[in-house]
Parts: C-alpha cells; structure tokens; sequence
C-alpha cells in the first residue's frame, strides 16, 4: 500500500474521474462543498455508483473541472428528491 500512496502523491494530484493531472487537485476525502457541509467523497457516492473508499489505492483527488460537475449533479439529485416530497405532500393535502 505505500508504493501506491506514493503514486498518487501531492506532486501528481491525477483526477480520480477524467485521469486529468491538475496541481490544483483537491482531495475528495479533505475537502467539502462549503454550502452543503458534504465531502466530494460523499457527493461522488451519493451521484455515482462510484465505490470510494481512502484505502482503495485510487487517486484520491478531485479536479477543478470534475467538482463543478460534481456538485451541480449534486445539487440536482437533491432537487428532484426535494421536488418529489413536494409532490408527495401535495397529495396527501389535496386527498
């Protein structure tokens, strides 16, 4: 495991999604999205059926590009779940 932990080094932060080599990486297992209080780590399980796990081996960070995506899926997956207790409640009220 520490050959691998050397790979994925602060000096080649490669994108865990798109493989991108970006020194402004930030790490998904570090970092959160600041208006929800959730790690990207989280947001990626949550929007993928991406497994990510700290001792997996994988790069752990998370390219400028990829968390703009991240969190607009995000932020879209919590809308429609938002819109369908909308929906649901409206229902019942309207029974």
């Amino acid at each position: 495991m520490a050959a691998e932990q050397n790979i994925w080094s602060e000096n080649k932060k490669i994108c865990r999604i798109c493989l991108h080599i970006d020194p402004r990486a930030l790490d998904m297992f570090k970092s959160y999205y600041e208006e929800r209080d959730t790690l990207y780590c989280d947001m990626l399980a949550y929007c993928s059926k991406v497994m990510v796990n700290m001792k997996d081996g994988l790069p752990p960070y998370l390219c400028r590009n990829c968390i703009a995506h991240l969190i607009d899926a995000y932020e879209f997956n919590l809308e429609c779940e938002e819109t369908e207790k909308n929906f649901h409640w409206l229902l019942t009220i309207l029974d």
